[in-house]
């Protein structure tokens, strides 16, 4: 379970932490009244909610500009590096992200233009297909 699992976990009161909460901890040790407590309470769920939104906001732009920094790049080459780029270096989720035109609705549009990969990698071009027979 890695970091935004357990932070789920413990927010929901699937783990616990040992011994009592902080909010009891900090209820016990600052004497608060029970409207502190629940005053307490509160801002920790507030902050909560508003730190996972925060962390969905950021998400989501990072994967804007990793968007379209693949697209940027895949533009300026030729459709045999274009076709490399693709199977070697971009994620399948991402490829397939660019090709439907999935963005952000705050994003703005990509700066460069992005065909998809085609099944096959073209042919060569420049090299000669005919063969001399022995």
């Amino acid at each position: 379970m890695g970091f935004g699992g357990s932070s789920f976990a413990y927010r929901h009161h699937f783990l616990r932490l040992r011994g009592e909460s902080p909010i009891g901890r900090m209820s016990r040790e600052l004497k608060l009244t029970t409207s502190q407590t629940s005053a307490l309470h509160e801002i920790v769920q507030s902050t909560g909610a508003q730190v996972m939104e925060l962390r969905r906001e950021c998400e989501q732009q990072r994967n804007d500009l990793m968007t379209d920094a693949y697209a940027q790049v895949r533009a300026m080459l030729n459709p045999g590096q274009q076709h490399a780029f693709d199977r070697d270096f971009v994620p399948a989720a991402l490829r397939a992200k660019v090709e439907r035109g999935e963005r952000g609705a705050a994003s703005p549009a990509p700066t460069a233009a992005f065909t998809p990969m085609p099944a096959t990698p073209p042919a060569p071009s420049a090299a000669p297909t005919s063969q001399s027979g022995a």
